[in-house]
Protein backbone atom coordinates (compact mmCIF):
# COMPACT_ATOMS: atom_id res chain seq x y z
CA UNK A 1 0.00 0.00 0.00
CA UNK A 2 1.09 3.55 -0.66
CA UNK A 3 -0.32 6.97 0.17
CA UNK A 4 -0.79 9.93 -2.14
CA UNK A 5 0.52 13.23 -0.82
CA UNK A 6 -2.20 15.87 -0.47
CA UNK A 7 -0.44 18.83 -2.10
CA UNK A 8 -1.62 21.86 -4.09
CA UNK A 9 -1.43 19.96 -7.38
CA UNK A 10 -3.79 17.28 -6.06
CA UNK A 11 -6.12 19.91 -4.59
CA UNK A 12 -6.26 21.69 -7.96
CA UNK A 13 -6.89 18.41 -9.78
CA UNK A 14 -9.71 17.56 -7.36
CA UNK A 15 -11.23 21.00 -7.91
CA UNK A 16 -11.25 20.41 -11.67
CA UNK A 17 -12.73 16.93 -11.18
CA UNK A 18 -15.54 18.34 -9.00
CA UNK A 19 -16.18 21.00 -11.66
CA UNK A 20 -16.44 18.39 -14.43
CA UNK A 21 -19.13 16.58 -12.42
CA UNK A 22 -20.87 19.91 -11.83
CA UNK A 23 -20.91 20.36 -15.63
CA UNK A 24 -22.37 16.89 -16.17
CA UNK A 25 -25.12 17.56 -13.63
CA UNK A 26 -25.95 21.03 -15.00
CA UNK A 27 -25.93 20.47 -18.78
CA UNK A 28 -22.60 22.22 -19.47
CA UNK A 29 -19.88 21.08 -21.84
CA UNK A 30 -16.25 21.99 -21.18
CA UNK A 31 -12.82 22.09 -22.76
CA UNK A 32 -9.49 22.88 -21.08
CA UNK A 33 -7.64 25.88 -22.46
CA UNK A 34 -4.60 23.74 -23.22
CA UNK A 35 -6.80 21.53 -25.42
CA UNK A 36 -8.10 24.64 -27.23
CA UNK A 37 -4.55 25.86 -27.78
CA UNK A 38 -3.48 22.50 -29.23
CA UNK A 39 -6.59 21.54 -31.24
CA UNK A 40 -8.47 24.68 -32.37
CA UNK A 41 -8.87 24.16 -36.09
CA UNK A 42 -8.36 26.97 -38.62
CA UNK A 43 -12.02 26.43 -39.53
CA UNK A 44 -13.01 27.32 -35.94
CA UNK A 45 -14.14 23.98 -34.50
CA UNK A 46 -13.65 22.79 -30.91
CA UNK A 47 -14.54 19.47 -29.30
CA UNK A 48 -16.18 19.89 -25.89
CA UNK A 49 -16.71 17.13 -23.34
CA UNK A 50 -20.16 16.53 -21.87
CA UNK A 51 -19.70 13.60 -19.50
CA UNK A 52 -18.91 10.70 -21.85
CA UNK A 53 -20.30 12.57 -24.85
CA UNK A 54 -18.16 14.70 -27.19
CA UNK A 55 -19.72 17.71 -28.87
CA UNK A 56 -18.07 19.43 -31.84
CA UNK A 57 -18.99 23.11 -31.86
CA UNK A 58 -18.31 25.68 -34.57
CA UNK A 59 -17.13 28.86 -32.85
CA UNK A 60 -18.76 32.05 -34.11
CA UNK A 61 -16.41 34.53 -35.77
CA UNK A 62 -17.29 37.29 -33.29
CA UNK A 63 -15.73 35.33 -30.39
CA UNK A 64 -13.10 33.31 -32.24
CA UNK A 65 -10.36 35.94 -31.89
CA UNK A 66 -10.92 36.26 -28.13
CA UNK A 67 -10.74 32.50 -27.70
CA UNK A 68 -7.55 32.19 -29.73
CA UNK A 69 -5.96 35.08 -27.80
CA UNK A 70 -6.93 33.95 -24.29
CA UNK A 71 -5.88 30.36 -25.00
CA UNK A 72 -2.23 31.15 -25.67
CA UNK A 73 0.10 30.17 -22.84
CA UNK A 74 0.47 33.14 -20.49
CA UNK A 75 4.07 32.12 -19.73
CA UNK A 76 5.09 31.59 -23.40
CA UNK A 77 6.50 28.17 -22.47
CA UNK A 78 5.62 25.37 -24.90
CA UNK A 79 7.11 22.64 -22.69
CA UNK A 80 5.22 23.63 -19.54
CA UNK A 81 2.46 26.01 -20.61
CA UNK A 82 0.37 27.97 -18.15
CA UNK A 83 -3.06 29.31 -19.08
CA UNK A 84 -4.97 32.24 -17.64
CA UNK A 85 -8.17 30.22 -17.00
CA UNK A 86 -8.97 26.53 -16.59
CA UNK A 87 -11.88 25.95 -18.96
CA UNK A 88 -14.13 27.31 -21.64
CA UNK A 89 -17.65 26.02 -21.05
CA UNK A 90 -20.74 25.90 -23.20
CA UNK A 91 -24.24 25.84 -21.78
CA UNK A 92 -26.34 23.46 -23.86
CA UNK A 93 -29.46 24.98 -22.33
CA UNK A 94 -28.66 28.67 -22.93
CA UNK A 95 -26.34 28.25 -25.95
CA UNK A 96 -23.70 30.49 -24.32
CA UNK A 97 -19.97 30.29 -23.68
CA UNK A 98 -18.21 31.13 -20.40
CA UNK A 99 -14.61 31.29 -19.27
CA UNK A 100 -14.11 29.35 -16.03
CA UNK A 101 -11.46 29.53 -13.35
CA UNK A 102 -11.44 26.96 -10.53
CA UNK A 103 -10.10 28.03 -7.15
CA UNK A 104 -9.48 25.73 -4.19
CA UNK A 105 -8.49 26.40 -0.61
CA UNK A 106 -7.43 29.99 -0.02
CA UNK A 107 -6.31 30.68 -3.59
CA UNK A 108 -7.43 33.94 -5.20
CA UNK A 109 -7.34 35.40 -8.69
CA UNK A 110 -3.88 36.42 -9.86
CA UNK A 111 -3.27 39.95 -11.16
CA UNK A 112 -2.86 38.76 -14.76
CA UNK A 113 -6.22 36.94 -14.50
CA UNK A 114 -7.91 40.13 -13.29
CA UNK A 115 -6.34 42.03 -16.20
CA UNK A 116 -7.53 39.49 -18.78
CA UNK A 117 -11.05 39.43 -17.30
CA UNK A 118 -11.32 43.18 -17.99
CA UNK A 119 -10.59 42.51 -21.68
CA UNK A 120 -12.94 39.54 -22.15
CA UNK A 121 -16.26 39.89 -23.90
CA UNK A 122 -17.30 36.40 -22.83
CA UNK A 123 -18.47 36.18 -19.21
CA UNK A 124 -16.04 34.76 -16.65
CA UNK A 125 -17.22 32.50 -13.84
CA UNK A 126 -15.06 31.78 -10.80
CA UNK A 127 -15.83 28.45 -9.13
CA UNK A 128 -14.59 28.24 -5.56
CA UNK A 129 -14.39 24.70 -4.18
CA UNK A 130 -15.01 25.08 -0.46
CA UNK A 131 -15.00 21.39 0.47
CA UNK A 132 -11.85 20.14 2.12
CA UNK A 133 -9.86 17.44 0.33
CA UNK A 134 -9.67 14.01 1.94
CA UNK A 135 -7.16 13.75 4.77
CA UNK A 136 -5.54 10.65 3.34
CA UNK A 137 -5.64 8.71 0.08
CA UNK A 138 -4.52 5.11 0.21
CA UNK A 139 -3.78 3.12 -2.93
CA UNK A 140 -3.33 -0.62 -2.89
CA UNK A 141 -1.85 -2.31 -5.92
CA UNK A 142 -0.65 -5.74 -6.88
CA UNK A 143 1.10 -7.25 -9.85
CA UNK A 144 -1.17 -8.92 -12.37
CA UNK A 145 -0.12 -12.51 -12.96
Amino acid sequence: MTQVEIDNLLKGDLGELYFKHFCKNNNYCYIKLEDIYRTFTPEGYLIFKCGFERLTIKIHEEIENEIRTVCKPSNNDEKSPSFVFDFLTYSKEYKKFYWVEIKTGSSELRKNQENVIKLCKLPVKIFKVTSKPPEQIDIVYKNHE
